[in-house]
């Protein structure tokens, strides 16, 4: 098995159910070579559709959060590469091959992500276009990591959601692994369940976290302007 898919999904309202089958679909669809693992971090609608689909299903009987299903789902995995995704975006044809570009390219690409994506885009592998160094941030709805370079578990204090991500950037880029972009748009939802779990609240405390994990604020150096190089 080439590729490792995982996927978490917390269902708690019946209209996200249809992003979730489109997801899905699109994945199965579109994808080679490959075994989608679903993680059902404590759903509390009927969710008994997500089993079937799975090739590799785990259950939560309670939510979690993003970072112990990405770590069940990686433990489960056993594809060369593993690829994460959010429950709510569409992928085009050789997708995963061409997510896999860039560490054909470069041995020191620790994670690879889309070029473009967005509520307005269409999926579609962007002919003709080079894989680019990324060195800030991009946020984890859809990323490859490859099992023979950096491949670590989440830190499981930034639960349920947010600077999970940042920080195994973070940590990915003090080895001097590269971040790099694939010529891959997606189409992405962005989030809608999640703001409805006490975003504000949750991203603030988990903010805090990072600072006293890192010593520094993360914000002006992943999205601002800030150097960081300089931190490193």
């Amino acid at each position: 098995m080439k590729y490792s898919i995982i996927m978490p999904v917390f269902l708690r309202e019946d209209a996200h159910r249809q992003v979730v089958l489109d997801t899905i679909e699109s994945v199965k669809k579109n994808s080679v070579d490959s075994e989608l693992l679903v993680v059902d971090d404590g759903s509390t609608v009927l969710s008994g559709f997500l089993k079937d689909s799975a090739d590799i299903y785990i259950k939560h009987e309670k939510n979690k959060g993003i970072a112990p299903s990405w770590n069940d789902g990686m433990d489960a995995s056993s594809g060369e590469y593993v690829v994460i995704i959010n429950d709510d975006i569409l992928v085009p044809g050789h997708w995963l091959e061409t997510l896999t570009e860039p560490f054909y390219e470069r041995m020191d690409c620790g994670v690879s992500a889309p070029m473009v994506s967005g509520f307005n885009e269409t999926p579609l592998v962007l002919m003709g276009r080079p894989c680019v160094e990324n060195y800030k941030f991009y946020p984890g709805y859809c990323f490859m990591l490859s099992r023979d370079r950096f491949f670590e578990h989440f830190d499981e204090q930034f639960v349920p959601f947010n600077f999970d991500d940042t920080d195994y950037w973070m940590r990915l880029k003090k080895k001097k692994y590269k971040m790099m972009r694939a010529p891959l748009s997606i189409w992405h939802k962005e989030g809608d369940v999640i703001h409805k779990l006490a975003h504000e609240r949750v991203n603030s405390e988990n903010h805090k976290k990072f600072i006293k994990k890192w010593g520094f604020d993360p914000q002006p150096y992943f999205y601002g302007s800030e150097n960081l190089e300089d931190i490193l």
